[in-house]
């Protein structure tokens, strides 16, 4: 049995659908569905971000699963509770589960990671796999700045590489992360990251198609990230749908 009710979430009401008593949130964008958890500290977060989070970008990258090679990876590096990661997965079983394409979903906060671990099983999504890392262009330790507390702009918070409060999560390169492993996709938002992200992807790129990344005010200078992109064969292929989306930018490798 199908029904829903309205929650008032941040001011804004947000409409929660069940389908046989399980929660089921749906992209408004093209109507992808798909059961979560009501997990206390992000289910709400979830479902808000699925509906109405960048459905623009999140689409275009949907779009491009075609053009991508055979048993290759797709990164979402940055992956919050999984609203990016999760929705190309289940594209990816629904329409080219015969191109053997899986999803690596990195991300430095651990509760985070086991929502997304959940999420993935209650859907029966195989084709996803974590790592609890945070991304730089070193290896070592770090601390997660947390913006606002617990819950609040959760998807802004930022990484700490001095590891001042002494967490020790392990920060590692995307080279390090993904060594060995044909990448055909890069979706980055890792909140003013995103240079040291790719600078320490320089391997990983030589077989990379296309690159989703978020460039917003989190970072003062975003020229270097540009620039970095141009000198490794990068070209910007972004609309103005996707760049009114926190300033995402679609880079395709120039062939």
């Amino acid at each position: 049995m199908l029904y829903y009710i309205y929650l008032k979430i941040k001011k804004r009401y947000i409409k929660e659908l069940f389908i046989n008593d399980r929660k089921i949130a749906i992209k408004k964008i093209d109507n992808t569905q798909i059961f979560y958890i009501d997990d206390k500290i992000w289910g709400d977060d979830f479902n808000k971000r699925f509906m109405y989070h960048e459905p623009y970008s999140n689409t275009k990258m949907a779009e491009l699963l075609e053009k991508l090679p055979n048993n290759s990876y797709i990164i979402d590096v940055g992956a919050h509770t999984g609203d990016t990661g999760l929705y190309l997965a289940l594209i990816l079983k629904k329409k080219w589960n015969n191109k053997n394409i899986k999803v690596i979903m990195i991300e430095p906060d651990i509760t985070k990671i086991n929502f997304i671990n959940k999420i993935a099983k209650l859907n029966k999504l195989d084709n996803i796999i974590t790592k609890n890392y945070s991304v730089s262009d070193k290896v070592g330790y770090s601390s997660i700045i947390r913006k606002g507390g617990t819950g609040k702009a959760a998807g802004a918070w930022q990484i700490d590489e001095n590891n001042k409060n002494n967490e020790n999560i392990k920060m590692n390169t995307i080279d390090n992360i993904c060594k060995n492993m044909y990448i055909s996709m890069i979706h980055i938002d890792v909140e003013g990251m995103e240079y040291e992200t790719l600078l320490g992807s320089k391997n990983t790129l030589k077989n990379v198609k296309y690159i989703m990344i978020e460039l917003n005010g989190a970072s003062n200078n975003r020229d270097n990230e540009k620039t970095f992109l141009l000198e490794n064969n990068f070209v910007d292929t972004s609309n103005d749908f996707i760049k009114k989306e926190n300033m995402n930018h679609l880079f395709e490798k120039n062939k």
